[in-house]
């Protein structure tokens, strides 16, 4: 399934948990929400925009699961397979990767302490 048809997916979805949302939050009257009707269409938009907005932030992270084009390594076996977390590899953007074998780390002793003296900034002697 392509980008786009991901992207109408998440808008249509979107579209129709609001309108449920909102029926459903205007067909259940609940003792602690407001008594009067323009409080309560305030109440029930809220709540149905909460919705929309899981089913869109579900929807997002959906459509960023793309199949990628090549894999780890470079190759092209493969292509269409999905590589997310390919062992020993960092996805670092869209399409980026760095494999661990490439990442050189150097670690340097602390330097020595001074043998002698009294305090730190003092004189010997």
């Amino acid at each position: 399934m392509g980008r786009a048809a991901k992207w109408l997916a998440t808008g249509v979805a979107s579209v129709v948990a609001f309108g449920l949302s909102l029926w459903l939050a205007a067909a259940v009257k609940l003792s602690f929400l407001p008594k009067a009707d323009a409080d309560r269409w305030v109440v029930n938009a809220a709540f149905a925009t909460a919705m929309a907005a899981c089913v869109v932030a579900f929807g997002a992270w959906w459509v960023g699961r793309e199949n990628r084009s090549a894999s780890a390594d470079g190759s092209t076996d493969g292509a269409r397979q999905q590589n997310i977390e390919s062992p020993g590899s960092f996805v670092l953007g869209s399409g980026a990767r760095l494999k661990a074998r490439d990442i050189k780390v150097t670690v340097s002793p602390p330097p020595a302490a001074p043998s002698g003296g009294g305090e730190v900034g003092r004189p010997k002697g």
